[in-house]
């Protein structure tokens, strides 16, 4: 994570069961593809103490950061705005 943090590129960690990157800071938008995105998600700080976040279409929309959120299978894409750099993270659907 600290890595991701310190490069100045789009950089994605994928595993066989979720997938991240880091959002610097400012407004972002994330297209969902349900049929492989899993249902939980996390908005992490990455090399901060803390991040102002705004989140728009997640189930659980509020102003701060959290380690477990979950998708709406009806919305197909959130918003994300943070003061300070974080980790967005996915889980991926099992096949």
């Amino acid at each position: 994570m600290s890595l991701l943090h310190k490069l100045k590129r789009e950089i994605y960690v994928l595993d066989g069961e979720s997938f991240a990157w880091l959002l610097r800071e400012g407004k972002h938008e994330i297209q969902i593809d349900h049929n492989t995105m899993g249902q939980t998600c996390g908005i992490l700080p990455v090399g901060v103490d803390s991040s102002r976040v705004i989140t728009k279409g997640l189930k659980w929309d509020f102003g701060d950061v959290s380690t477990s959120n979950h998708l709406v299978p009806s919305i197909p894409l959130i918003t994300i705005e943070t003061s300070r750099p974080v980790l967005w993270t996915c889980e991926i659907k099992p096949l």
